[in-house]
């Protein structure tokens, strides 16, 4: 099952999927001509692992071929191979975290140094999913390793792009606690490792909602598309622009003709004056059929939000540079939102989106919500 594809300068053409042997499913690679005739073939299986399965695959400013994904055994663990122009092995790099609870990569890019970055999946000693990144250097030394985010039960990285100045950007979703709903999260990590921002997005049918593709314009603009339910139009393929500090600048739904939707890639036009999103619906005689939107990348229809009477703000209970606060839909003016310390302390006025909290001390903290002389706390925990 092909999972990438992949076209280099002199259009030769590189394909990676999944290959099932009698040994296990391994990684799949196949390199094309322009003309359709294959270069070399690779297959591979990691040392004592029994199923391999890539999730991504991204080509360096040489040529060379990054491939990740999953590898099972004792436990499962990010899988990263680098493959030569000519096919050969580079390097192999098996992650499975402090832990050994499992690990998944869900995402690889490249910076202008060829750098590689990893984006997926890991267990804390709790047994909450916690986002998960990884830097190596061109040669597979490790430069860094990060993880965090909210106590979740799932976590799931569907794309990831590194931009032009080394940052990582990559979508998904996330449960932000036990039993509640997933909500597209798009975080953006700086070339350091540390978090730059978070955006949660949580749809106007508050229910689940699922990021499925990325891709970031010149300007450090995010543009993320995927799958929302709506307020009774059942899921829609929804379209979000984020600016290049994690504010939203607007969003684009499509309920299709059924009430079923689901965006699974875009892509940018020239400029990024257009974004082309294609996916799949299902159409009014009950069969399923291939959906393509085009965007202007400047605006979009705003989408109205019914009321939410009685709901307290998601926020995450886990903190890593930034504290996202989901907007209020009331017709209200915005409630007086403060950080406290663990004295009562206000250390912070917070606004709705990204709110950086880096330059404070790791430790508890309160979110205090008040409006109309009543008041909610949240406990959050900020982390380095």
């Amino acid at each position: 099952m092909a999972t990438a594809v992949m076209v280099n300068d002199s259009n030769d053409i590189y394909v990676v999927g999944e290959l099932g042997a009698s040994l296990g499913y391994r990684y799949g690679v196949i390199k094309y001509t322009p003309t359709g005739e294959t270069l070399w073939t690779r297959a591979y299986s990691f040392p004592s692992g029994t199923t391999q399965v890539p999730s991504a695959a991204v080509l360096d400013h040489h040529d060379n071929l990054l491939v990740t994904g999953f590898s099972t055994g004792a436990n499962r663990r990010v899988a990263t191979v680098k493959y030569k122009p000519n096919g050969d092995t580079a390097w192999t790099r098996v992650w499975d975290g402090p832990k050994h609870k499992g690990a998944d990569g869900g995402a690889v890019g490249v910076d202008a140094a060829d750098n590689v970055f990893v984006s997926g999946t890991t267990y804390d000693s709790s047994g909450y999913q916690k986002f998960l990144g990884l830097k190596y250097d061109s040669l597979g030394d490790t430069l860094w390793t990060s993880s965090g985010g909210p106590d979740s039960e799932q976590i799931q990285i569907s794309a990831g792009v590194t931009d032009r100045t080394g940052n990582t950007v990559v979508t998904g979703y996330c449960g932000v606690s036990h039993g509640q709903f997933f909500d597209i999260s798009t975080d953006k990590i700086r070339p350091n490792g540390d978090t730059a921002w978070t955006a949660l997005y949580n749809g106007t049918g508050y229910g689940n909602d699922m990021g499925r593709a990325l891709a970031v314009d010149s300007l450090g603009n995010v543009y993320v598309a995927g799958q929302s339910l709506g307020n009774g139009t059942g899921y829609d393929a929804v379209t979000l622009k984020y600016d290049s500090s994690g504010h939203l600048l607007w969003v684009g739904r499509f309920p299709g003709p059924s009430n079923w939707s689901d965006a699974r890639a875009l892509a940018l036009g020239p400029g990024a004056t257009t974004v082309a999103v294609t996916g799949k619906v299902s159409t009014l005689d009950g069969y399923g059929g291939a959906l393509t939107i085009l965007y202007g990348t400047t605006s979009a229809a705003q989408e109205p939000r019914p009321p939410a009477t009685n709901r307290p703000p998601r926020i995450a209970t886990v903190v890593r540079g930034a504290l996202c606060l989901p907007a209020t839909s009331s017709p209200k003016p915005q409630a007086a939102t403060w950080l406290l310390d663990a004295t009562g302390r206000r250390v912070a006025t917070l606004r709705a989106g990204a709110n950086d909290v880096s330059w404070l001390a790791p430790g508890v903290y309160f979110v205090r919500v008040a409006q109309d002389g009543a008041q909610t706390v949240r406990k959050v925990v900020l982390t380095r």
